[in-house]
This record gives C-alpha cells, structure tokens and sequence, in this order.
C-alpha cells in the first residue's frame, strides 16, 4: 500500500490505476505515492505498497521502503516542492543527507516545472549534501528512472582533496536514465581551488550508466570539472541543452573520460577557468566519444584570461572524438587562442562529416571543403545569439535566415527529428546542428467570436492572415474542424496547397452558419507540411431564433428590437426584447 492524502487522492489514484497495468506481470512491485513535503528521520512504515492508505509519507520515506524491496517499485510525486533538511554525517543508508537509492525504483513527477525537489535554503552550505546517491556501494545492476521533475539547490561543501565527492544533485554508479527533467543551481563548493580532486560534476557524476533525453541541466557548478556533468562511465545524451554551467577547471559543460554519445543536443554558454567552455574530452583508454547534431556555441575557456585555457567550444586531449554535422562557432578563448576548438597531443578529430565551425585554427582533422565541413565562418551569419524557447521540451539557438548550416548536413543525418521534435530533413538535406529550419505558420487572429446570427443564416465571412515566420518555405496544406461538423466553414481559401516564403502571407475567410439557437465552439486547424510546428484558431458564434424574441430583462434593446411593458397584478416590467424578422 501507499499513502496519501485527500488532496493528492485523485492524482495518486489515477497514477495507480494505470501503473496497475504496467506492472501487471511484476505482482510484488509497490508503488509509493508521496503526499509529505517534508524531511526527516527515514520511516519506512509510513509508506505501504498501494495508493489507498493514510498520509505522511515522505520522499525519505518511500526511499527507505523501496530499498528494502528488491522488485522494482515506483514513486509518485505530485506538483509541489519537497525539501531535504534532514543533515547528515555522508552516511550510505538513506537516514540522512541524500537520498540513498539502494534497489531499482522509478521516480515520477508530474512535470519538471510542477515537481520540485530541493535542499533546504535555511541550512548552511556545508550542511546540504547532494540530492540523489544511486547505489553509494557501487551496484552496477541497480536500475533508476526518473521523469518530469526538477532537482535543485544539492550542495555539496568539499574542504580537501582527499574527502572531496562530485556530483552535485545525483552520483550515479547504477543505471540511470533522465527523461524530461532538470537538472538546476547543484554546485560542488569549497574554500578555494582543489585541483586534481573527485570534486567533479556539478550537476551529475556519473560512474555507471546514464541516459538523458529532453532534459535541461543549467547553473550546475562543478569545482574541479564538469560544471553539468563529469562522466566517468558511459553516457548518452540525446534532445537535451546545457547551458550555464561552471567549474574552476576543465569542461564548463561536459567533462567526459570515457564512453559519451551526444546526438541533437545543445551547449551554450558553459563556462570554463581552463579548457573547454563547452565539452572536455580526455578518454585514457580505447573508449570512443561521438558527436552528431549538437549546436556548441557561446562558450567560454580561460574565464579568468590568465591563459591557462583554451577551446571555448570544446577540447580534445586524449582518445577518440567522432564528429558529424556538428555546429561549433561563436565561442570564446578569453586567452585569445582557440575560441572554439582545440586539438592536443597530436590527437586528431575524426570527421564524420558536414561539420561547420567557426574558427578551425587547432581543430586538427577537419579541414574546409573535405567531406562537407565548413571550416572559418562568423556566428553571425548563422545562427540566433538566443538561447530559447523555439518549440520543444528544451531551449535551442534557431538558425537564422540563409543561414549556410541549412540543408548543408547529410541528405540522412542518423535521426528522424531535430532537438525539438520537428521533422529531419525538411530540405534536400539536414541543417547542420541540433536545429532544423522549418517555416512556422502565425495565424491573426488567433480567436473569431461571430456576432449572433439567425439560424439558418449565414454570417459575414471573417478574415484570417496566416503568415510563415519561420526561416524556410512553409506549405499550407489544407483546413480542418476538430469537431468535423459544418457549422463553421472556410468560404473562401487563398492559402491551400501555397508555399509561403519566410515573411510572406494568405488570406482565408471564415463563416458561421448555425443550426440551432445556442452558442457553438470549435478550433480550425491549419495544416502545414511541419505537422510539429502547426498552428490552430478558436472560433466562436450564438444562433438566435428566426423570428422569434429573446429577452433580456430589465434592459431596453437598441438594435431594433422594442420595448415591452408588462403589468402583473399591478406591477409594472420593462423588458428589453430582441424581435428578428429574418432573413429578407
């Protein structure tokens, strides 16, 4: 059984109806729904194995009860924020600290803005700890799985190398897998600059296996390495953006020795005080690192220009780094050197092709013109300085118009869609980076309210302009009414089967013929040739009585109706009446 109060019942109820079907075949698995915000002494008691119990059954607690099952159970968190104040002595038994994940659990949120788990602000730096320890003992067989939350505020406070840990919000030395979360403001913190430390990955060590799809890991601070992530295991990245992120030495976004799949991704705006803003590749042994349709810009190495860094983009020291239509371009060396690649030890790149990057100068391996790389081109002609919200579940740089990544990639780039869901090619060819182009169709307006109209009558057509503000040319293929009824309809239509050049416009008129005298709502659907990116119109109108009266009481009409004086056993009302003749 599981615990929950009567504000959470039907969230918790719901989830557990249809998890009863997933885990039809698995009888002894649990599910734990949280209904305490709060933090304390681990009670595994209070929280039983359904969803039809008495509350106070925390995170801790739901934790404590799925280490001691050895099925796999999950745990439901609903929106809200859950904070972590119980400290701790580093202990590996979940009675304090972090939450120590001993067995195979799933964690779910109810979406990474609604569920929120975080470390108490009113403590003191070095009395948080990170968020989440997945098997602290080093159980490679342990299987976590967490979707729709945010993990926030882990800390932790390292005084010497020799005691110094990572990972910021989680250490994973399971099998972890990240799908639509945030990873935001972990930091590994300590008195001054370790150097050489396991203080690494501000957001996320990883020492097992991990897999991170649509997820943004931002703000992280990682003082020896890895602001967002220090990968010492094997890691794959896909659909997911860091951005933001620190550490006081190599790898401002990612440091990575060994194995590392990065696809559709995108790093911006790391920041690093020695090498590599972006990604730090220093593999030891025969492990491969490969990088397809990522978007590295805006990255900074050298922060404190003391020319100890280089390669604001990303850096190569070691093993085997594959790259294919990959955009590197608009990052910085403060050092002045190599803002956006930099190849050491006589260790060479591996093209896979269709790569562009800005400044080539020690990006030893690619070379301008071989294999479709564009090698020496200003950001500025290619892609949005903007970090933001372009559609999808994580912050992308759009391409600008003309810009010469379009359709210079591979006619297949290896994926069906870009970062954000849209369709891969939507040209001859993929654009090079995690973005693809595509047109982007406004509607204006986006509501029509028809002013009431006879039933039977047909209203005066309403005008809709649709105009493509994307960056490539949109087909508008036709119209349609979620309802499937004809009550709305498009009279006259410019627009279908056009190709709309970016800037360019269509018109359609829209009319409304009611059947009955009531009030009728529908959406008009425009259907484009980006089926991810299309755009959709509310419509609204009343039906009034044909010949006949409404009456609105107390109130004297003024549109051609006329007034009505009724007595009633001596009391005089004026109501306001709507007569209609009807169509002529």
């Amino acid at each position: 059984m599981v615990v929950y109060s009567r504000k959470f019942a039907g969230y918790c109820a719901a989830w557990a109806f249809l998890i009863s079907f997933s885990f039809a075949t698995r009888a002894q698995a649990a599910t734990f729904c949280v209904d305490d915000f709060g933090d304390g002494p681990a009670k595994a008691g209070d929280c039983s194995g359904s969803c039809d119990s008495t509350p106070d059954c925390s995170l801790r607690d739901a934790i404590q009860a799925a280490n001691a099952d050895p099925d796999s159970d999950t745990i439901i968190l609903p929106a809200g924020t859950y904070t972590l104040s119980q400290v701790g002595d580093k202990e590996d038994a979940n009675a304090s600290g972090d939450l120590d994940v001993l067995q195979s659990i799933e964690i779910q949120g109810a979406g990474e803005e609604k569920t929120v788990l975080r470390w108490s602000q009113d403590l003191n730096n070095q009395d948080r700890d990170r968020i989440l320890d997945i098997t602290p003992s080093g159980l490679s067989n342990v299987t976590v799985k967490l979707t729709g939350l945010t993990l926030q505020d882990g800390e932790i406070f390292n005084e010497s190398p020799a005691t110094a840990e990572g990972g910021g919000a989680i250490r994973n030395f399971g099998q972890l897998s990240l799908e639509g979360v945030v990873i935001r403001e972990n930091i590994l913190s300590a008195p001054g600059k370790l150097g050489g430390s396991a203080a690494q990955g501000g957001g996320i060590e990883n020492d097992g296996t991990l897999n991170v799809l649509h997820t943004l890991i931002e703000k992280n601070v990682g003082s020896d390495g890895g602001g967002g992530i220090a990968n010492f295991g094997s890691a794959t990245i896909e659909a997911s953006t860091l951005s933001g992120n620190i550490t006081y030495n190599t790898g401002g976004g990612i440091r990575s020795i060994s194995t590392l799949t990065m696809s559709n991704c995108t790093l911006s705006g790391n920041h690093a005080d020695s090498d590599a803003g972006g990604i730090y590749i220093d593999n030891l042994g025969s492990e491969t690192v490969d990088l397809e349709n990522l978007t590295v810009t805006q990255n900074v190495a050298d922060e404190e220009k003391d020319g100890s860094g280089d390669g604001g983009g990303l850096v190569l020291t070691q093993g085997t780094l594959k790259l294919g239509n990959t955009l590197v371009v608009g990052n910085t060396d403060q050092g002045g050197e190599t803002p956006d690649c930099m190849v050491f030890g006589g260790q060479t790149i591996q093209s896979l092709g269709n790569n562009l990057i800005g400044d080539g100068l020690a990006c030893t391996g690619l070379t301008d013109g071989d294999q479709g790389n564009i090698v020496g081109m200003d950001a500025s002609l290619v892609l949005s300085p903007t970090l933001g919200d372009n559609g999808g579940p994580t912050p992308t740089h759009a391409l600008l118009l003309n810009s010469p990544a379009i359709d210079a990639g591979p006619a297949d780039c290896g994926v069906d869609e870009d970062q954000r869901g849209v369709q891969r090619p939507q040209g001859a060819a993929c654009d090079i980076g995690a973005y693809e182009t595509s047109g982007r169709v406004l509607a204006d307006p986006t509501k029509i309210d028809f002013p009431d109209t006879h039933v039977g009558a047909s209203s005066t057509p309403q005008t809709l302009t649709l105009t493509n503000v994307g960056e490539r040319d949109l087909e508008i293929k036709n119209f349609t009414l979620q309802s499937g009824l004809e009550i709305f309809s498009v009279e006259v239509d410019a627009c279908s089967g056009k190709l709309l050049a970016p800037g360019s416009s269509c018109q359609i008129e829209v009319g409304f013929k009611p059947e009955k005298a009531e009030g009728y709502v529908d959406l008009l659907n425009i259907n484009t040739d980006v089926s991810q990116l299309s755009e959709s119109v509310d419509l609204m109108g009343n039906g009034v009585q044909t010949g006949g009266c409404s009456f609105s009481e107390f109130a004297a009409s003024s549109d051609g109706g006329s007034s009505l004086l009724l007595i009633f056993s001596g009391v005089v009302a004026l109501l306001g009446v709507r007569c209609f003749k009807g169509p002529s």
